[in-house]
């Protein structure tokens, strides 16, 4: 009988067969030892090999266990079974609702809802602070503020978060998507996703009531790139421009909305919607607005007035970051990434100037870092690193290169002779000048920053917010507070002494603590 018997041994007194069980064990032992004891691979590549092994392994092990193990029957099918249910009842109760900045899968309950896209009614959350406070206007009109490089000017932020803390104004729901804000007046901007529609919404700032929505079909999702909108809108002359995730560019009256045109550019650039999405948020170029699509053109300039083609240009495909207006040594052009590449283009009509190689074929989004009139820093996540490339009147050229700093999206700052930014996920500075690593520390995820005079504000992909004076010696940690749940990947946008942050489930706005000689400006 069968029961009289160990594991160990079967009914017909044969011995286990653990060496297959062994040898998988070793190979996927041996696959990840590979990768995770190797300093150049990043978080992403590491997390990616740890499920491949996963599905490499337990198949394997569940056939070593049912078809080579010689254990007893009834172990054999209890075993499985027993792997079976748990596994149903596990994806049962939870989903997989997305990943992290690293590729981690993040699990949720299957039953948990995704908040509303329209805001409720009740007043904010300080009742009479809005109305009450004094307000230094600023406005912050488009992808990384108003000179487009992550950094505002003419700002000191008060660093005593214990005297003089963040007001919180007013917290709403919002629909989901990546796409941050812009603030113009006492009006502020972003884009959501509502069922099948994008949705382009206008907010007061003091109160977070909603001003106004206009919406358009398409919806964008997958696992791993989330769901929803992805880029930032422009305001240009009191007309807003938007780009949605599926390639809708509408342009709205910023008073009521109003449609005043729209173009798709997966007709007009021939192309599918990317597999992450279209990401490029607009930028105002001689009275044309510029996005990049991909397809037989990458950049697409249509006036910012009727919605027309002005031109169309780039080759090679586009890649997920934004077009970029460089004014240096070798003139005024258009900067953006194509696949492999960083890519200059002649504002007037496209014709392009040169392209120098970067990249990997993996996705590159992080802004390029201006540290000199002639040098920029280009950075990327996926293993590639950092690069400075000195642009000049022949031409590029490459000052230095470092894996010291790998930026996936996260947008990098430039101050007092460093660059400064996420590298995989945690806050690293290099030497602006020779691309020396001065240090690494502070695991903040792939969350979003702005540089506010000479602090750094960041909003790490937890949903903290955290105030840092980085310099050669360190990231010099101020003060945070937990402002999000979830996953936050959004840009951040300060206008005055208001901070608008967001994910992909709710929307706050803060009124940040300036210094004394900041309020007091006009």
């Amino acid at each position: 009988m069968e029961s009289g018997r160990g594991v160990d041994e079967n009914r017909h007194g044969r011995r286990m067969r653990w060496w297959p069980a062994a040898v998988v064990l070793f190979l996927g032992a041996a696959a990840m030892g590979v990768v995770w004891l190797d300093p150049s691979r990043s978080h992403q590549q590491r997390n990616l090999t740890a499920l491949a092994t996963a599905v490499f392994v337990v198949p394997l092990l569940l056939a070593w266990w049912g078809l080579l193990s010689r254990a007893p029957v009834r172990a054999r099918v209890a075993g499985l079974g027993g792997f079976v249910g748990l596994a149903a009842l596990f994806f049962s109760l939870f989903r997989v609702s997305g990943v992290s900045g690293d590729l981690r899968p993040i699990f949720s309950w299957r039953w948990h809802g995704v908040a509303p896209t329209q805001p409720s009614a009740s007043p904010a959350s300080q009742p009479g602070a809005a109305a009450t406070s004094s307000v230094m206007r600023a406005d912050f009109p488009q992808f990384l503020g108003p000179q487009r490089d992550g950094h505002i000017r003419g700002v000191e932020l008060a660093t005593d978060w214990d005297r003089r803390a963040p007001v919180e104004l007013w917290r709403r729901p919002v629909g989901a998507g990546w796409s941050g804000f812009v603030v113009s007046g006492d009006r502020a901007v972003t884009l959501e996703q509502d069922g099948g529609e994008e949705v382009v919404s206008a907010w007061n700032v003091n109160t977070g009531e909603r001003a106004w929505s206009s919406r358009s079909p398409g919806r964008y999702a997958t696992t791993i790139a989330g769901e929803g909108p992805r880029s930032t809108p422009l305001i240009v002359g009191g007309r807003v421009y938007a780009m949605g995730a599926t390639g809708t560019l509408s342009c709205l009256a910023m008073e009521d909305g109003r449609l005043l045109w729209r173009a798709s550019l997966t007709e007009l650039a021939r192309c599918g919607v990317p597999e992450w999405g279209f990401a490029s948020s607009p930028v105002w170029v001689d009275g044309n607005v510029v996005v990049l699509a991909g397809g037989e053109k990458a950049a697409w300039a249509l006036d910012g007035e009727t919605g027309k083609v002005a031109w169309s240009a780039g080759s090679g495909g586009a890649n997920y970051g934004s077009v970029h207006v460089l004014d240096g040594a070798g003139g005024r052009i258009l900067a953006y990434f194509s696949g492999r590449a960083w890519v200059a283009l002649d504002p007037k009509d496209g014709r392009e100037l040169w392209r120098h190689p970067f990249g990997a074929g993996m996705p590159l989004v992080a802004a390029p870092v201006r540290v000199t009139p002639q040098r920029f820093v280009l950075s990327a996540g996926y293993g590639v690193g950092a690069e400075a490339v000195e642009w000049t009147a022949q031409g590029p050229r490459t000052a230095w290169s470092s894996k010291k700093l790998k930026a996936k999206f996260a947008n990098p700052v430039a101050l007092d002779g460093i660059v400064c930014g996420l590298d995989d996920g945690i806050l690293a500075a290099v030497d602006a000048g020779t691309g020396e690593g001065l240090w690494k520390e502070g695991r903040w995820g792939h969350g979003q920053g702005l540089l506010v005079g000479s602090h750094y504000l960041l909003m790490a992909e937890t949903g903290e917010l955290v105030l840092l004076q980085p310099s050669r010696r360190g990231p010099g940690e101020i003060a945070k507070r937990k402002l999000l749940d979830g996953k936050a990947w959004n840009p951040i946008a300060l206008a005055g002494d208001r901070l608008l942050v967001r994910n992909d489930r709710e929307a706050v706005c803060l009124r940040i603590p300036l210094s004394d000689a900041s309020s007091r400006k006009p």
